[in-house]
């Protein structure tokens, strides 16, 4: 969230309050606000789509909170049990549907008519780490990071509800290393270096793989980066 909108968001609850203090408005009790929580949930994924997040969960605090104020106003009586789920499979499909026409990344690539980009979003390149082996995981979230590595060793990636976006571009190799790539109901997109040999194998159930790599060269004898990965209902991008 930028500093701005965060300011805004203070500056107009601070003046809220003061009305009620002066009486100009009539603020609902405590216990009456919590009430209308649905109504937030549903404010907060429109705020999170202006902002250019057109993730899971996103949508998913849109339908939640959308489907709960139906029952908090009486519309229509329902369980937890019985929406979740749904919801759940609801907010990812329409995720993956937009993902490509309305992120930021696909935005910029429509505005300046050019091909998808080989390079990783700002946030991934400014949070950058030294990992020689990855075990990194994400649920209900998002996760965007770079790593930095003169030996490295593989590792794991697994996404469940959420997205990630790791910038490998930066390691080296002095031994061929395997990486698993394990994504469900989400989105992950990995970028590796163009000077590395790489082997993609995996398998797809409800979902997609975009690979993007570098034509293998048998006769080679540089260590090869070996990926497998697993994908249900979601999407995987190997970038090189």
């Amino acid at each position: 969230m930028k500093r701005a909108t965060f300011g805004m968001i203070l500056i107009f609850i601070g003046l809220i309050l003061l009305l009620n203090v002066f009486e100009v408005l009539t603020l609902p009790s405590w216990e009456e606000f919590w009430s209308y929580w649905p109504l937030l949930l549903v404010a907060l994924g429109v705020f999170f789509l202006i902002q250019g997040d057109t993730g899971f969960f996103s949508f998913f605090l849109l339908f939640i909170g959308g489907i709960y104020s139906l029952r908090r106003f009486a519309i229509y009586p329902f369980t937890l049990e019985s929406v979740l789920w749904p919801s759940t499979l609801i907010a990812a499909g329409v995720s993956f549907v937009l993902a490509g026409s309305l992120s930021k990344s696909s935005w910029r690539r429509q505005s300046n008519g050019s091909e998808p980009s080989s390079q990783p979003g700002k946030r991934a390149q400014k949070n950058a780490r030294s990992a020689d082996f990855l075990d990194e995981s994400v649920f209900l979230s998002g996760k965007e990071f770079s790593v930095y590595s003169g030996d490295f060793k593989g590792g794991e990636l697994s996404v469940l509800l959420g997205g990630m976006e790791v910038d490998l571009r930066h390691i080296k190799l002095t031994e061929s290393a395997s990486l698993f790539l394990r994504c469900t109901l989400g989105g992950l997109e990995v970028y590796l270096p163009p000077d590395v040999r790489v082997r993609v194998s995996g398998q797809e159930f409800l979902g997609g793989a975009d690979i993007k790599v570098r034509a293998d060269r048998p006769e080679a004898s540089e260590p090869v980066l070996m990926i497998d990965y697993q994908v249900t209902l979601g999407g995987i991008d190997i970038i090189q």
